[in-house]
């Protein structure tokens, strides 16, 4: 009898491990399918429109379309893009990115999302790869659903050539709403500025502005659009917390010289009944640094 009895206590204990293994193995399982399926998403978030080895474009340079006038610019650089009309603008953006002259093939250039901003990095080929000796300068354009009413800043490598201006004076405010209000903010910060060498016409401007009197009230966003004799236009600029929703983005206008930027902020035109509206003007000096 204590033999039988040993025998069943053993086959339980056996049985029990076996189930505890499994148990683990499907937990695992479990959480192996959870980190495939976020990852899915991830990559699922943006799609590519267009990519290859030879833009022509020389320098890094990046360029960012929310509206059909804006993403039409880039057909100046010779691309052959798809229609407009393929994209459901304002829903959707468009980010062009240009890796600049390359010594040889195999640079990729790799987009991801973080934090609420396009990361952008160039991955360079295996250091013992054998490479021809061609010069490349290679390109890729994304589309990437948005929220019309939420920024697209763009985030590029350190090493990218961008001209620092800093903020000097400015204001930017909202009003509107149900119950009419107004609110008005002095800002400061900078905004960097990609101007794209032998294309004259293209230019990007990435904005980082808070509100001195609190630094929660900001706006990261990177535009782009046209430049014509020191005149530029940029159609959408979205103007983060600076203003209450629900708000249509905003335009801007003004002069780009050498060592100053002045800009004029006006809303978009919007059928939102009872909404607010972001508008202001800025200026900023170019950074010595």
């Amino acid at each position: 009898m204590r033999v039988f009895a040993g025998i069943i206590m053993l086959i339980s204990l056996l049985l029990s491990g076996i189930t505890a293994v499994e148990a683990q193995k499907r937990k695992n399982e479990k959480k192996s399918v959870k980190k495939m399926d976020r990852t899915s998403d991830q990559s699922s978030q943006f799609r590519v429109v267009l990519e290859g080895d030879y833009s022509g474009i020389e320098e890094p340079f990046i360029f960012v379309a929310r509206d059909i006038e804006t993403y039409n610019l880039l057909k100046e650089l010779g691309i052959d893009l798809p229609s407009a009309s393929k994209f459901n603008f304002p829903y959707v953006g468009i980010v062009a990115i240009f890796a600049g002259t390359r010594p040889t093939p195999g640079y990729k250039i790799q987009v991801s999302q973080k934090n609420g901003a396009v990361a952008i990095s160039v991955v360079s080929p295996p250091p013992n790869a054998i490479l021809p000796q061609v010069l490349t300068s290679p390109y890729k354009i994304v589309a990437i659903p948005v929220d019309e009413e939420k920024p697209l800043p763009v985030e590029v490598p350190s090493s990218w050539k961008m001209e620092t201006y800093r903020i000097s004076r400015g204001n930017i405010g909202y009003s509107g709403g149900f119950a009419p209000r107004e609110k008005n903010f002095d800002v400061d910060g900078k905004i960097n500025v990609f101007r794209l060498r032998g294309f004259e016409g293209l230019v990007t401007l990435s904005f980082s502005l808070t509100a001195k009197s609190d630094v929660e009230i900001k706006m990261f966003e990177t535009a782009s659009g046209k430049i014509e004799g020191g005149k530029v236009k940029l159609n959408w600029v979205d103007p983060g917390n600076f203003s209450e929703f629900p708000r249509p983005s905003m335009k801007a206008s003004g002069v780009l010289l050498q060592n100053r930027i002045t800009l004029k902020f006006e809303p978009n035109p919007t059928n939102v009944a009872d909404g607010f509206e972001a508008y202001g003007e800025i200026e900023a000096v170019k950074s010595r640094n």
